[in-house]
């Protein structure tokens, strides 16, 4: 019963004819629908039938980097940690992705300045031939050291090995390295950035269970694919301020808050899944980590020189985006 309405009928021999047209909002998977009848004859009701519905589902690109840098121990691990919180959310049953793949860059040998540029470039290539389509989503993750170009003030990450004394060549420049090349990419980018004075990248904008009930899965991948093509950005900090480690946690503080997130983290008055819904969003997880990083850096020893702040520009927190599924 879907509800009741006033139905025109027409008369064919002994039978009844009806014509009834009613829109009817399909949650994901198996849905049976049967039509009641009744007059002042009594009441019948249709055989059910079976409609399978499956919402489409974008595919993920990720590209997770890890610039090894001798003193930064978990860079590392921070992208190789992060690449696996989305090993298992693609593939048929409750996944916001049809396929997912990953590309882990982490060692000596594959973080050249050209080695990262060429990363860059190659998502972009991948667009062009098709590889990447509209709809889809980039998900960039990036732990290294940031710095601040002293000649334009413009947010580089540094590439390794890193020269101080040649710069351009061993550091990307964040915007014309980085943004640009992905800018007409015309799917949705998400940016994580783990490094010191991240919080510098607004201004190179604009100027570091049983899952969902099905019903709320359908909304969030129409959702997600609704959402318009454009950058959103998280970084482990703001400008000033440091990303900080430590071998207790093995990773940065604010990976260790991604990954906690991602793991369904609710301890005390702080949880990382607002609605209990079992999907989690970038709102959600910024909101999360905002709290949850002050209280990491609490335990490091010796104490931080500075506080370590996670961002997100405020305009790209007004049309949130559904991030993974939580397990």
């Amino acid at each position: 019963k879907y509800d009741e309405v006033d139905l025109d009928e027409e008369k064919k021999g002994d039978k009844y004819h009806f014509t009834f047209v009613q829109k009817i909002a399909l949650k994901m998977g198996s849905n049976k629908i049967t039509v009641k009848v009744k007059n002042d004859l009594g009441e019948d009701e249709t055989p059910p039938r079976e409609f399978i519905y499956a919402p489409k589902k974008p595919n993920l690109h990720l590209l997770s980097i890890g610039v090894p840098h001798i003193d930064l121990q978990f860079t590392t691990n921070d992208a190789k940690d992060f690449a696996k919180i989305f090993i298992n959310q693609g593939g048929l049953g409750k996944t916001l992705f049809n396929e997912v793949s990953i590309t882990s860059i982490t060692h000596e040998d594959s973080t050249s300045y050209l080695d990262l540029k060429k990363a860059i470039l190659d998502l972009k290539k991948n667009w062009k031939k098709g590889k990447i389509v509209e709809g889809d989503y980039i998900i960039l993750f990036i732990s290294s050291h940031g710095f601040k170009d002293e000649d334009n003030g413009r947010f580089r990450i540094k590439a390794f090995p890193y020269d101080g004394g040649d710069s351009e060549v061993s550091s990307l420049d964040f915007k014309t390295e980085i943004l640009d090349p992905l800018y007409n990419i015309r799917c949705k980018k998400l940016i994580f950035i783990d490094a010191c004075n991240s919080g510098a990248i607004e201004r190179e904008e604009g100027s570091k269970s049983s899952g969902p009930d099905d019903k709320e899965l359908s909304e969030a991948l129409e959702n997600m694919l609704n959402a318009e093509n454009s950058f959103k950005m998280m970084a482990s900090c703001r400008a000033q301020e440091f990303s900080y480690e430590d071998k207790k946690w093995k990773n940065g503080a604010f990976t260790k808050a991604i990954i906690e997130a991602a793991g369904n983290y609710n301890k005390g008055e702080l949880k990382a899944d607002l609605d209990n819904n079992k999907i989690l969003t970038l709102n959600e997880l910024y909101r999360f980590i905002s709290s949850r990083v002050p209280q990491i850096i609490k335990s490091k020893n010796p104490k931080p020189e500075t506080k370590q702040t996670p961002f997100m520009p405020q305009q790209q927190r007004i049309n949130d985006l559904e991030f993974i599924i939580l397990k």
